[in-house]
């Protein structure tokens, strides 16, 4: 039971850590509208890499926690050893196949929905994956694992979400503070 207990900690952190990110992207939302656009365009570009960087930060912490968390509970409640890291399997695979989509979808709609929609996901797909380990259901938890890798497919659009969002002079500036979200998250993963 003390094991149960453990893994249904480390899915409340997942939890939690995705539900910052929704976050921190959703309290820009509000202020859109409110804004006049000129003033939005000309202030805006720290804010957004700031905000990119956040995301980044808690995207990689949540990523990391969870390559380590997902073959360790797949261990747990796989019917048979061979198939303990399939969650994690699906995890990347499913990432992979995002990217394309999702690039389709932000050239359609902008990044901004898009990237809402992956940290949606995200949320409910660590949501999903703390009741998986709560009922012991591996194929529920494999279901989850494979959403979460569509969220983390668009996360990795965050960098170049900063670039242009940034002028051109400032354009490498503006990726390098995205990626050093990444250290971040090592400190805080």
């Amino acid at each position: 039971m003390a094991v149960d207990c453990a893994w249904v900690e480390i899915a409340l952190y997942d939890v939690i850590s995705f539900g910052i990110h929704a976050l921190c992207w959703a309290m820009s939302l509000p202020l859109a509208p409110i804004l006049d656009i000129t003033i939005m365009q000309a202030k805006s570009n720290t804010g957004n890499v700031i905000r990119l960087a956040a995301a980044q930060a808690l995207s990689m912490t949540t990523m990391n926690v969870n390559i380590i968390n997902t073959a360790l509970v797949g261990s747990l409640l796989s019917p048979v050893p061979w198939l303990a890291t399939l969650a994690l399997s699906l995890q990347f695979v499913t990432s992979m196949l995002t990217t394309l989509p999702a690039s389709l979808l932000m050239v359609r709609f902008g990044r901004r929905p898009v990237f809402m929609g992956g940290v949606m996901i995200a949320a409910v797909s660590a949501f999903t994956q703390g009741i998986a380990i709560l009922i012991s259901n591996f194929w529920l938890f494999c279901l989850a694992s494979m959403f979460l890798g569509v969220a983390h497919g668009c996360a990795g659009f965050y960098r170049y979400a900063a670039a242009d969002s940034a002028e051109d002079s400032q354009k490498p500036k503006a990726i390098s503070y995205v990626l050093a979200g990444g250290l971040l998250a090592a400190f805080m993963g």
